[in-house]
């Protein structure tokens, strides 16, 4: 959008609240309280696609850097750090967020890509 910011503190926000957000559906959730909001699917869903077109389009933080798959990498990372103990599913979202973020194509819905996980009965 023309004139909005892009920050990088915006794009480790929507790693993150798309990648914990899909440990907890993936776990049985349909609404988890993350940074004291009430998410769900469809914010999962604009955190990872507004990620995809930041990374597809190259687009440039307002600090100068160019979004690309490192700097996208770079933030899973610093949250795996963060978010790690308490997530029985963390790194199947991972798997999922990585399948529709980092994509060279889009992926209409991130629920498409999470629903073979979903189904299977963790032992």
């Amino acid at each position: 959008v023309p004139g909005g910011r892009r920050s990088r503190e915006g794009l480790e926000h929507n790693v993150a609240v798309a990648v914990q957000y899909l440990a907890h559906w993936l776990d049985g959730s349909g609404a988890v309280a993350l940074y004291h909001l009430m998410e769900d699917m469809a914010t999962a869903e604009i955190a990872r696609a507004q990620v995809w077109h930041w990374l597809h389009h190259q687009v440039r933080l307002d600090d100068g850097t160019r979004v690309d798959r490192a700097l996208v990498e770079a933030a899973l990372e610093r949250g795996i750090r963060q978010w790690g103990g308490g997530l029985s599913r963390l790194h199947e979202a991972i798997e999922v967020f990585r399948e529709v973020a980092l994509s060279s194509r889009w992926v209409d819905f991130v629920s498409l890509a999470a629903y073979p996980r979903l189904l299977t009965v963790q032992a």
